[in-house]
């Protein structure tokens, strides 16, 4: 049993980006694994080798996870013309740093920005190498501002699961410190919904802090508190309506167990069925049955998806219940 548990936990590392992984085995027995997996610059805006860009420009950092925001700083982002420092304001907010200039940059000019093996993540892994990416100037300053690009949910969309983290899309990176519970809201009429507002380099992420209700409309709000990453903010609020399920979320020990089991009735499945939720949930994981953060990527998606040949075992219903799930966070709820 213990060579079993060891063994999960080593494969989990690789799904898990926080800081611990908590795992119990059919027993009951709880263990914990501190993350090791050191952090990685995921995107650049701009972008590495890009030209024409804008002498008011603002640099955005991406990382791949939660960054310990007491590293990211002037000495650890580091931005140069040539051998000689530029000086400007390092920020940090969710999973994204920025970097603004004092003054504009130079016309036409090479410049080279250096992220070191300084910045750590929230479990104190530092990056395993710098991060160095140049780019070059053109002559004009951004005066674009930025759109909203996609939404999640859709705008009149229904049937919306009750834990839906809500989504906005933008045409460019904006800048992360504009993306707060007041220039993104949810709200029930006039009521504002209590939740968690976080942002990447060009999305913004609004998580309620408990189920929404069912069978209810809901407005959700962006407004030109919004700014790209030069400044400009969005040329006007933007608001769209969606209307959540009459039923509650799917849960995956009451609804997804269930349909797994009657799978395994057809025929054995290498995730290897547990009596326990979590051991089950933890195995699906550790061998990319289910992918939470890309749901499109899990086996058991692409399976389903692509047509499943069991259409006796596995009702229409039932796919979209799987589905629906995944859609949702693919959450061990």
């Amino acid at each position: 049993m213990k060579r079993i548990i060891i063994s999960c936990l080593i494969a989990l590392i690789l799904y898990c980006s926080c800081e611990k992984v908590i795992l119990k085995d059919s027993s009951g027995t709880t263990g914990t694994v501190t993350d090791i997996i050191p952090p990685t610059v995921s995107s650049s805006d701009p972008s590495n080798g890009a030209t024409n860009v804008a002498i008011n420009k603002t640099i955005a950092i991406s990382f791949s996870e939660t960054m310990n925001a007491t590293t990211i700083s002037g000495t650890t982002i580091v931005l140069k013309q040539g051998s000689t420092a530029v000086s400007g304001a390092v920020a940090y907010s969710g999973t994204t740093a920025t970097f603004t200039p004092g003054s504009n940059f130079a016309a036409n000019t090479v410049y080279t920005c250096t992220i070191s093996t300084s910045v750590k993540d929230l479990a104190g892994n530092a990056m395993a190498n710098n991060y160095v990416f140049s780019f070059t100037t053109g002559s004009v300053t951004d005066k674009t501002p930025p759109t909203v690009t996609s939404i999640d949910p859709t705008s009149g969309a229904t049937a919306v699961a009750l834990n839906k983290a809500v989504t906005t899309n933008f045409s460019e990176a904006i800048d992360p410190l504009t993306i707060t519970s007041t220039t993104f809201t949810v709200k029930q009429g006039s009521t504002s919904v209590a939740g968690v507002v976080s942002s990447t380099s060009q999305s913004a992420i609004f998580t309620p802090s408990s189920n929404y209700s069912a069978n209810t409309t809901y407005t959700a709000t962006v407004t030109t508190g919004i700014k790209d990453v030069a400044g400009n903010a969005l040329a006007s609020n933007y608001s769209w309506t969606f209307t959540t399920s009459a039923s509650a979320a799917v849960s995956f020990a009451t609804d997804i167990i269930p349909i797994l089991n009657t799978c395994e009735s057809c025929h054995t499945h290498g995730w290897a069925p547990s009596s326990s939720a979590s051991t089950y949930y933890n195995n699906l994981v550790s061998k990319s049955y289910v992918v939470p953060s890309n749901y499109t990527s899990s086996k058991i998606y692409s399976k389903i998806n692509g047509g499943h040949p069991g259409t006796g075992y596995l009702s229409t219903t039932n796919k979209n219940k799987i589905i629906s799930w995944m859609q949702d966070g693919s959450k061990n709820n």
